[in-house]
Order: C-alpha cells, then sequence, then structure tokens
C-alpha cells in the first residue's frame, strides 16, 4: 500500500509478492471494505459534530463559490495523480500492478467497489 495519505497497511514487497493471488485478493477486498466503513464513520460523526454545534448555537456559513472551486478542484487531481506520485515517489510498482487479475481489466477511474457499497448513500453535505 505504501506509506501514504490514507494508507492503513504496509505489507513489504516480498511477503506480498510471496502471498497466493486469492489471498492477495481477499486482502485488497477487506482493506478497501474497511476503508469505505472508517471514511463513512468520519463522515457520520463529522455531520454529528456540525448538527451538535448548530443546536448550540454555532452559525456556520458556506464557504464562497471561488473556495468551494478550488478545493474541488485541488481534490479531483489529487486523487487522480497520487496513485502515480506515490509509486514514483517510493519507486513501487504501480497499484494496478497489485491489483488481482480480475480487476486489471476494469476501467480505470472506476473503482472496484463491492456492490454493496452505495456512494449514494452516504450522508449529504453539511453545506
Amino acid at each position: 500500500m505504501g506509506i501514504i495519505i490514507g494508507s492503513s497497511w504496509v505489507y513489504n514487497k516480498s511477503f506480498w509478492r510471496g502471498l497466493p493471488e486469492e489471498t492477495r485478493a481477499i486482502l485488497m477486498e477487506q482493506m478497501i471494505l474497511s476503508l469505505a466503513r472508517m471514511e463513512i464513520g468520519y463522515e457520520q460523526q463529522g455531520n454529528e459534530g456540525l448538527h451538535g454545534g448548530r443546536m448550540e448555537g454555532v452559525e456556520v456559513g458556506a464557504p464562497e463559490a471561488d473556495l468551494a472551486a478550488a478545493l474541488d478542484s485541488y481534490n479531483t487531481s489529487f486523487l487522480q495523480d497520487l496513485p502515480a506520485n506515490a509509486a514514483e515517489r517510493f519507486r513501487i510498482d504501480p497499484p494496478d500492478a497489485c491489483w488481482p487479475s480480475s480487476w486489471r481489466s476494469r476501467k480505470l477511474g472506476r473503482p472496484a467497489w463491492p456492490r454493496w457499497i452505495s456512494w449514494t448513500r452516504m450522508p449529504s453535505s453539511p453545506f
């Protein structure tokens, strides 16, 4: 996985490459599920905190349009460039080289999440 923002697991190359592909596929799926659950939990806790603050009279204003657009642009480019940048920085194989062969045929840019994860069920933005 590498030591980058968002990583929760790090495997030695020799250990990872020594695992059967079936075992790597199971680990990848479980890491994806765990990260998704963690991110959903962060979103829910953040929204609960925001709601609690509002209940105590804290006023939260929406960000200015140019600030929101700049953040969206940064997030998009950061996430698109992150795998290649990490592979180059740490001199490791690109992430898709580690994916199980059954995932390699998927279109890049489309997450290989298990079907039950629906990002439309994520809590809505507070803004």
